[in-house]
């Protein structure tokens, strides 16, 4: 029988007889920041109830019931957070299972893309802002082998460049090479618009 008014997390938790052992499995424990973690309670024996703290870089920072709990965090630096489970039982009394620096989060980020030019046609390339990993793009598609920092022009077009970061891998703003590029240009007179940029640039 349903009784209105009476929240699932407010009924009791019962497990076999006997002292709680109180653990928790996790989805994953290295994130970007605005990503989404499921945690849920693996514990067994006589427990009464069950509260998370899933940390102060958390929402919610805290919860109660077995789960899964989907908590998001958010940081603009590199940090980490502790998790914690502190079940009560008949049997055992308060039991905790805290977790030390269990969830690895990173900041939210946007990749640049900087000119790099000699004056000459041969030197002209672009360079990713710095990351762990390069993958280069023109008009939406893969360039093949265009996977490290700097990138050397062989025709116009859109670029953009993922990059990925400890884990995160985010997308640039467009930029756009209108100026045609050949070996018989010695001198490009190259210059970057708008400036100040909304994001999208033409040389």
């Amino acid at each position: 029988e349903t009784r209105v008014g009476i929240a699932i997390d407010d009924f009791i938790l019962r497990g076999p007889a006997g002292p709680a052992t109180i653990d928790f499995s996790v989805s994953t424990t290295s994130i970007c920041s605005g990503d989404q973690v499921s945690f849920e309670s693996t514990s067994f024996g006589s427990i009464s109830s069950l509260n998370w703290d899933f940390g102060p870089n958390a929402s919610p920072q805290t919860a109660r019931g077995e789960g899964p709990q989907l908590v998001t965090y958010t940081s603009t630096e590199v940090l980490t957070n502790t998790v914690s489970l502190v079940a009560e039982s008949d049997v055992s009394g308060t039991v905790t299972n805290e977790k030390i620096d269990l969830i690895a989060i990173t900041p939210d980020f946007v990749p640049t893309i900087e000119l790099l030019s000699s004056g000459s046609s041969s030197d002209v390339s672009l360079r990713a802002s710095e990351g762990d990993a390069y993958q280069w793009f023109l008009d939406d598609a893969a360039i093949t082998d265009a996977t490290e920092r700097e990138l050397n022009i062989t025709a116009n077009g859109n670029y953009t460049v993922e990059v990925m970061t400890g884990g995160c891998t985010r997308l640039s703003n467009v930029f756009v090479v209108d100026v045609l590029l050949s070996s018989d240009t010695q001198q490009l007179g190259l210059s970057v618009v708008p400036n100040p940029s909304n994001g999208v640039f033409s040389l």
